[in-house]
């Protein structure tokens, strides 16, 4: 009697370890299925989502340059007329050296002019990299152009002269 139930026992077990080995390989590699088959979808996605971007043109460059030269101007003259109310409505104590501290006004409150002429000073030195900014946009504009060049390409086993649009970039040394 122990001998059957012994057999019994082990024949069980043996078939329970082989579901468990079977279905752990089974989950072993649906995992492994679905990490591919996620990480392939991403490439996907991300090689057809890609955008070819043009190149900056000609006319773009000139527009930067302009929307920063106004940016320049408006700050430094925005800069200059703060600094001018400000200084304009800055109130100074009299002197007076024979007289008592009794016989002398308060001293004036001058927050708000001094917070106008520091304001427009950090304007006016704001505006300075806008304006480095514009003749940048500038030089790049001008060193800019589309032309055609002549090319020497093969065709039919012999050299033939091909035109070819090309973008030039000037740089000056």
């Amino acid at each position: 009697m122990k001998t059957a139930n012994y057999n019994r026992e082990t024949k069980g077990n043996s078939i329970n370890a082989r579901q468990t080995v079977f279905f752990q390989s089974l989950k072993c590699l649906i995992v492994k299925k679905l990490v591919l088959i996620l990480l392939m979808g991403m490439f996907m996605t991300r090689a057809f989502s890609q955008v070819a971007d043009s190149l900056p043109t000609k006319t773009e460059y000139l527009q930067k340059y302009q929307n920063r030269k106004a940016a320049g101007w408006m700050l430094l003259g925005g800069g200059m007329l703060m600094t001018f109310i400000g200084s304009a409505t800055y109130e100074i104590r009299p002197i007076c050296i024979f007289c008592n501290e009794s016989q002398l006004p308060p001293p004036p409150d001058n927050t708000l002019a001094s917070a106008l002429m520091l304001t427009g000073l950090s304007a006016m030195i704001g505006s300075i990299p806008f304006f480095i900014s514009a003749h940048h946009q500038k030089k790049i504009a001008a060193s800019l152009s589309i032309d055609n060049q002549s090319i020497k390409t093969f065709y039919q086993n012999t050299l033939v002269t091909r035109s070819q649009p090309v973008l030039k970039l000037k740089i000056d040394l």
